[in-house]
């Protein structure tokens, strides 16, 4: 990830106190899944923010890709950082089973999981 930042003149996403989650029980095939990430990415990128108390996602195929926001405001998300929780994603769970990233500090989470799941519950979106 670091080689690639600096390759790419991109920084480096560095979570504080992430919690990584895994539902081993939950098949995502890998070319869905990233897909679905890619998508959820770009609409970051494009400056669509996570309103506060809701949620933003894209699905591909069966695959999931989201982003939740808990805090007291809208938040931006990026494409940066929906990879990085990938990344802790796959090092943990697997490439293929649906996982999240809970980052408390911020009052995000990131992950992927299949469109039969409802990620964050409580929140709206």
């Amino acid at each position: 990830m670091l080689a690639l930042a600096a390759a790419t003149g991109a920084r480096a996403v560095e979570f504080p106190n992430p919690s990584v989650n895994c539902r081993s029980d939950w098949p995502v095939a890998l070319e869905e899944g990233r897909r679905a990430v890619s998508q959820l990415g770009s609409t970051c990128d494009s400056g669509t923010p996570v309103l506060q108390n809701s949620k933003m996602y894209s699905s591909y195929g069966g695959a999931m890709a989201f982003v939740c926001n808990w805090g007291g405001g809208s938040q931006a998300c990026t494409h940066q950082e929906m990879n990085e929780a990938v990344r802790l994603i796959n090092e943990k769970c697997g490439e293929d089973v649906a996982g999240w990233v809970q980052i408390d500090d911020w009052a995000k989470q990131y992950g992927r999981t299949t469109t039969s799941d409802n990620p964050c519950p409580n929140l709206n979106g």
